[in-house]
């Protein structure tokens, strides 16, 4: 499913007329009748829907996204940063030492921060980041209707929205992306900031790289991160970034929320991205 996931991600991004998503939108209600074997189809078809809306919006498929879209609560507010990443127990002590990167990095933001709105991992520190600036950050949690035993919901987050999913899967990411295009958030208002991560972070971060938000991924941070960087099916996008580890560098992407990023923060990352370009190609020609 998650290979499948990544595969009609990067079409959507490909796709140039609406007619290429309807006409798979159409195709995968034939599959139906196994629907109750394949709830995974219910992913695709949630994507399709977001996808169609977000590159070749319409009416009709927006009152279809409206239906998907959380209920009893508000328009999500731009900007938008979403802070993606590791949340297992056995990977705690390594997300811990981003802490103050991620503190430091949002210094001077003013928004909505998007996360998996538990303790654990990356989904905490965003937690630590809502207890650091509390009038100037907005976290939204999204988690499944049931909880595995022995995760906590963190109860910093501003609001917890619930999916109608037995477990974590990429319903959570694709619900916050139905919330958004529904509250009229363009994907060129979002950035998404990823630190390792497994499968369901390895699908968000295709996923706003298909829809068109800015990604960052940690340098060092390994697993999904790293994956992405070498994925030649994303590698090459002009709106992913691999950052170091450096604070300075991280609140430089992240910036304050203005819709233009300064001077001072694109020569930041620039600087970042042409470092990061020098290694990857010292490391070609010593493999050569």
């Amino acid at each position: 499913p998650h290979e499948s996931l990544a595969a009609y991600a990067k079409a959507i991004q490909l796709s140039t007329n609406y007619w290429m998503i309807k006409t798979s939108l159409r195709l995968l209600d034939q599959l139906k009748v196994v629907r109750e074997v394949l709830p995974e189809c219910e992913w695709i078809r949630r994507l399709l829907l977001i996808g169609w809306a977000v590159k070749f919006p319409e009416p009709d498929v927006q009152k279809q996204l409206v239906q998907l879209a959380s209920i009893g609560y508000g328009p999500i507010a731009c900007p938008v940063v979403i802070v993606a990443g590791s949340t297992g127990a056995n990977v705690e002590q390594q997300t811990q030492n981003y802490h103050h990167i991620l503190l430091e990095g949002f210094q001077d933001f003013k928004g909505t921060v998007i996360s998996g709105g538990t303790t654990a991992g990356i989904s905490g520190l965003a937690g630590d980041v809502q207890q650091e600036y509390p009038a100037a950050i907005h976290t939204i949690g999204y988690v499944p209707e049931l909880v595995p035993v022995g995760v906590v919901i963190d109860d910093r987050y501003q609001e917890i929205r619930r999916t109608k999913g037995h477990d974590f899967s990429v319903l959570e990411p694709l619900q916050y992306w139905a919330d958004l295009i529904v509250s009229g958030v363009q994907p060129s208002q979002v950035k998404l900031v990823g630190i390792s991560g497994g499968a369901i972070s390895a699908a968000e971060y295709r996923l706003a790289l298909a829809f068109g938000a800015r990604v960052a991924v940690i340098r060092g941070s390994e697993r999904a991160a790293a994956e992405l960087v070498a994925d030649t099916d994303w590698s090459d996008s002009n709106l992913l970034v691999s950052l170091p580890a450096d604070a300075m560098i991280v609140r430089a992407f992240i910036g304050s929320g203005s819709p233009k990023m300064e001077h001072s923060a694109r020569d930041t990352i620039a600087r970042a991205v042409h470092e990061e370009y020098r290694k990857l190609q010292a490391d070609r020609l010593a493999r050569q």
